[in-house]
């Protein structure tokens, strides 16, 4: 049986293609129209994803949607009335896009992929949410808990994952609805703190670190967590409803003051230390705001899982929704024990939805193994070694074989190409343009599902050398200093790097951070946040062949662990494409880049 999922309609839409069970590919549309949180329909996602799999429209079975357009509207309408005259502005552009789009999701991908609209199936978006964490964990039961902005009316829920004679039984036990909304609360003050909502979250979170937990109890007042653990929000710190005239109200601002101007610079970095007493008040202020902002958060996820705990006991716990992007959050619950066993999806934000509304249901159809686990990150597409080659000639080519101009720096150099076909070969070289001070890109295989790049789209270099994580921020990334890198480290490494009691295969998909052990923290300090912690990613052999080579010639040379970030510059997708790797490697002051197998150097002349 094959099936497809779609997820579309907020931000970071994406397309799932599930045969028997199996997830062979999901791919985010950002990643191939290079428009960051693509919300549209992923048609664009769902062609390359036939072709790649070779499937006709006509093989497929049904397609599945992550939501209830139906009931995401009566929410819509009901709140944007509930506000009238006030939210007139919201009610009349609200009802433009869901009267001429949004509302007709099914007859509109029916229309798109020319596919029948009686195979076209919805969930609601949180139960798809639901079983997007449950379906990969392995698990034969489980407490799952949601924490989003918010999807159909609900903005977080608990349920239930059992299976029953080889099939999931996913049940909603209990939800907290809109307006109370963890998530919204996040990105309104993230707005509040001059950032893009939906995108900028991971900047608050690292900004938090600076910071003081001044305004806590103010924090406290805005989301406020009852005795049985369950919490609400104060809505009338924000606009939730009346958007258009702001992220917060005049009553947020009389208590935090005046929000940030883009051109207010915060004079912090994770490279150094920082002497809070000596920033200006307004920098303070913004810190101060968002470590307090960052406690309350975490106080919260933990008050709800303890919770779900005790009103619906199980060891095991499946964390899904966007709010669970929050490595830092997901630290401190992992470290309370509520539960023995953890698990976040690859993807558990809405990119995610689209393959567990489409697994959900497939398993439904047929019988599953309910020890089935997706141990998989890399399920992107991948571009073959045809490719490749083709990318090598072109660039040995006479109308390319020039010399290059660096857009940072105006050095002249020329490019060399190798294509090694031995992987151990392959590394060797690679690990030792990274000891010898080179920042690297490594392109190979299929893409990483998520925001976070595991080995196969990532830059990697040095992580005890300042000037190179400098330039690496500065004349590559170019993103703020106050946000940190993350490490990548073999197993082995990660037993006297990490400061933890934990699994270590919890933290092979970035989704903790972790402290690092101090005896070794001078070592790897480039790849830290200013707490001495980091996002590490622990990998193995089995997960990715070819970077857990390059890590362990390495660690072999004494680098412990290598920075590891996205191939990407601030502000857009990970790169797709050889082309995108090659375009950022040729505009930037990276050194050498891995596609596949080909190494292309700079040669300075």
């Amino acid at each position: 049986m094959k099936i497809v999922g779609f997820s579309f309609g907020y931000h970071d839409s994406s397309v799932a293609f599930i045969e028997n069970n199996k997830v062979l590919a999901v791919i985010p549309e950002e990643r191939i129209t290079r428009q960051k949180h693509d919300p549209n329909l992923p048609i664009n996602a769902f062609y390359d994803g036939m072709s790649y799999l070779g499937w006709k429209t006509s093989d497929i079975d049904k397609i599945v949607l992550h939501e209830d357009s139906y009931n995401k509207f009566s929410r819509v309408l009901t709140s944007s009335i509930s506000g009238f005259p006030n939210t007139r502005l919201e009610f009349v552009e609200s009802m433009k896009s869901w009267l001429s789009e949004k509302l007709w999701a099914p007859f509109n991908v029916a229309k798109e992929v020319s596919f029948p609209v009686e195979k076209i199936e919805y969930l609601g978006h949180h139960f798809s949410h639901s079983v997007q964490g449950f379906m990969g964990s392995g698990f034969e039961e489980a407490t799952i808990l949601v924490i989003d902005a918010v999807g159909d009316w609900a903005c977080s829920g608990i349920y239930q994952g059992k299976w029953e004679d080889s099939k999931p039984n996913v049940t909603c036990l209990e939800e907290i609805s809109f307006p109370n909304s963890l998530g919204l609360a996040y990105s309104a003050i993230t707005g509040f703190l001059g950032f893009s909502p939906n995108d900028n979250e991971c900047s608050v979170m690292a900004l938090a670190s600076f910071g003081r937990p001044t305004y806590y109890n103010e924090m406290c007042d805005i989301i406020k967590i009852e005795k049985d653990g369950r919490y609400s929000i104060d809505t009338d710190y924000f606009h939730f409803v009346n958007f258009y005239s702001g992220a917060v109200t005049k009553k947020f601002q009389k208590m935090f003051g005046n929000e940030r101007k883009f051109n207010h610079k915060l004079n912090v970095s994770s490279f150094e230390v920082v002497d809070y007493e000596k920033l200006d008040a307004d920098t303070k202020r913004y810190l101060d705001i968002a470590c307090s902002l960052q406690k309350r958060i975490e106080e919260a996820i933990i008050a709800l899982a303890k919770y779900a705990k005790e009103k619906f006991p199980s060891k095991n716990l499946c964390l899904t929704g966007g709010v669970s992007l929050n490595c830092v959050a997901n630290k401190k619950l992992l470290d309370e024990n509520i539960f023995e066993n953890i698990y976040i999806p690859i993807e558990p934000g809405d990119c995610g939805t689209s393959f567990g509304c489409a697994l959900y249901v497939n398993a439904q159809e047929q019988a599953s193994d309910p020890k089935e686990s997706i141990n998989s990150a890399y399920l992107g597409l991948s571009y073959d070694h045809e490719k490749t080659l083709e990318i090598s000639q072109y660039l040995k080519s006479p109308q390319f074989n020039k010399y290059i101009m660096s857009e940072a720096t105006e050095q002249k150099y020329k490019l060399e190409t190798q294509v090694i076909e031995d992987k151990k070969e392959l590394a060797k070289l690679l690990s030792e343009s990274v000891y010898e001070g080179k920042i690297a890109g490594v392109y190979q295989g299929r893409s990483e599902l998520g925001p976070r790049a595991l080995g196969n789209r990532s830059i990697i270099c040095r992580a005890d050398d300042q000037e190179i994580a400098l330039k690496l921020s500065h004349k590559i990334k170019r993103r703020a200093a106050y946000r940190p890198y993350a490490l990548s480290m073999t197993k082995e490494d990660a037993e006297v790097l990490l400061n933890t009691n934990k699994d270590l295969l919890n933290f092979k998909w970035m989704q903790y951070s972790c402290d690092v052990n101090p005896s070794f923290y001078e070592e790897v300090k480039y790849g830290c946040h200013t707490d001495q912690s980091t996002r590490p990613q622990v990998v193995t052999e089995q997960d990715n062949p070819l970077f857990s080579l390059i890590l362990k010639h390495s660690s072999s040379k004494g680098l412990k662990a290598l920075i590891n970030t996205s191939f990407n510059p601030s502000g857009y997708p990970i790169v797709e494409h050889p082309s995108h790797a090659l375009a950022m490697f040729l505009r930037t002051d990276m050194d050498i880049l891995l596609i596949n197998d080909t190494i292309i150097k700079k040669v300075d002349l």
